[in-house]
């Protein structure tokens, strides 16, 4: 649905899994949600109405289900959208999401985003060394190195 931006059907969708009395269901419905107010605007920038609907929605998966990583993740993105300073929640869950999935290629990447988005160049280059180290694939590899001369190019950018 989201892929096809069935708007409609993925927002009746959400309303039907959040009636339901289990918790990730509910928790699924409200990252859905939240997922629909970001794409419906996808060619624009997300007016921070939408953004705050957005992110209230992902509050309420993690509410519902606080081991559903896609909640965790969809907030941290609309966190670093808002671009507002990242604060210390966001940090805490980046942690709890990488404390609940090691090894989401998605949120290792999003922690990378946090950590320079939150000028710590240092951290989020050296835990992207190990990724490098440790990428299961010459293709993986190469997407990482990638990705890390664009971390040194903003951290060398930011400090001049």
């Amino acid at each position: 649905m989201i892929r096809q931006k069935r708007w409609d059907d993925a927002v009746a969708l959400a309303d039907i899994l959040g009636m339901m009395k289990d918790p990730k269901p509910v928790a699924w419905a409200n990252e859905l949600q939240a997922q629909v107010l970001l794409r419906r605007e996808a060619e624009s920038e997300p007016p921070p109405q939408t953004l705050a609907a957005a992110k209230a929605h992902a509050t309420k998966a993690i509410r519902s289900d606080p081991t559903y990583v896609p909640g965790f993740l969809r907030y941290i993105e609309i966190s670093l959208a808002e671009s507002e300073p990242v604060d210390d929640d966001t940090l805490e869950l980046v942690d709890v999401a990488r404390f609940l999935a090691p090894d989401l290629e998605s949120a290792k990447r999003l922690e990378l985003r946090v950590l320079a988005a939150s000028g710590n160049y240092e951290l989020a280059l050296k835990k992207l060394d190990s990724m490098v180290e440790w990428a299961s694939s010459k293709r993986e590899a190469q997407e990482h190195s990638s990705l890390r001369k664009k971390l040194v190019e903003a951290r060398d950018g930011g400090s001049s």
